[in-house]
């Protein structure tokens, strides 16, 4: 477990992960998507690290209420969360939690000193079987889709496509 928020760590959200994905059939979707704090190192630069770090705890205790037998959330580094959504539908869709964070992130979260912090969030999406069928790789899709998205408008949530790959792949 992440030492500083008490979610998965990377190495945990990768094993379970790639269970649900050895177990799924080509009908099932799995979801992941990958969740960056926008404009992180301005607060925790800012701010000072302290303050980062209880954002940081803040938001990961919000996200781990959204935590279910079929979702789980993983703290990958220090503004990036991954959500992974296995056989997402109703309240476990993928639009139905971007709704859920960005609803909670219109709200200031209270620190400890009483001063409150507003942030936004980009999201990077990515599923199986469609964009991947194993866990590195979805997860390293989300990512470089969340980083298109990043290139789109801070707050904006994007979806995997081939199109992006190859514009990424083409630049790197």
């Amino acid at each position: 477990y992440d030492t500083l928020t008490g979610l998965y760590n990377r190495n945990n959200f990768v094993r379970i992960l790639s269970e649900w994905l050895a177990k799924a059939d080509k009908n099932e979707v799995i979801s992941v998507m990958f969740v960056d704090i926008d404009d992180f190192r301005k607060i925790n630069d800012g701010m000072g690290m302290i303050v980062g770090d209880e954002l940081i705890q803040l938001f990961g205790q919000f996200l781990g209420e959204l935590s279910s037998e079929s979702v789980i959330v993983s703290h990958f580094t220090s503004d990036i969360f991954c959500i992974a959504i296995n056989d997402p539908c109703g309240q476990r869709s993928i639009e139905n939690i971007y709704n859920t964070i960005q609803e909670r992130i219109t709200k200031p979260f209270l620190l400890t000193d009483r001063r409150e912090l507003t942030m936004s969030v980009t999201y990077g999406v990515a599923e199986y079987p469609e964009a991947a069928t194993s866990a590195v790789e979805l997860i390293n899709y989300a990512e470089i889709v969340m980083f298109r998205s990043k290139s789109n408008g801070k707050g904006s949530i994007q979806y995997f496509n081939s199109e992006i790959l190859n514009d990424f792949l083409e630049n790197v």
